[in-house]
Order: C-alpha cells, then structure tokens, then sequence
C-alpha cells in the first residue's frame, strides 16, 4: 500500500535519510558521554546495546567495532566517534 505524501513531507523523509550519518554520529557522540557518566551495570549494558546498534549501521571498519565492543573500552569508542563525525 503506496502512502502518498505531501511535497513538505516529502522534503522532510529526504532530509531525514540524507542527514543519516550525521544523526547516528550525533548519537554516538551523546552515548561517548552517557556511558563515561554511568553509574549502574545495568545502565551501562543498555548503553552499550544501543552503542552496538549504531555502529553496525555504520561505515566503521567491522573487526574495529568487534574489538571496542569486547572489551567496552569507552575511550576507544569515543577515538572511533571522533574520526567518523
């Protein structure tokens, strides 16, 4: 079922998928500072869930994202963000 929008809607979709980089840097770089500044476990896993959503939707080299993501290393993380934004 087609879904016919209007020429402002439009403009706004294209935007969105256009900026898609943009945006998931942005969120990583928000999640760098989320995840130094937790304080629970339970906080942390969550954050590093969604960190891990991020950067398998992203350009970043795949063995490099294993590699953070094992070992949780927030500084690496933030290096990565920081040469992809």
């Amino acid at each position: 079922m087609a879904k016919n929008y209007s020429p402002h809607q439009q403009r706004i979709i294209r935007n969105y998928y256009r900026n898609l980089d943009g945006i998931r840097a942005q969120r990583l770089q928000e999640l760098v500072t989320e995840l130094w500044l937790a304080e629970t476990e339970k906080k942390r896993e969550r954050l590093w869930a969604r960190a891990k959503d991020l950067l398998e939707k992203g350009d970043a080299p795949p063995s490099e994202v294993a590699g953070i993501l094992e070992r949780r290393d927030v500084e690496a993380l933030a290096h990565l963000v920081g040469r992809e934004a």
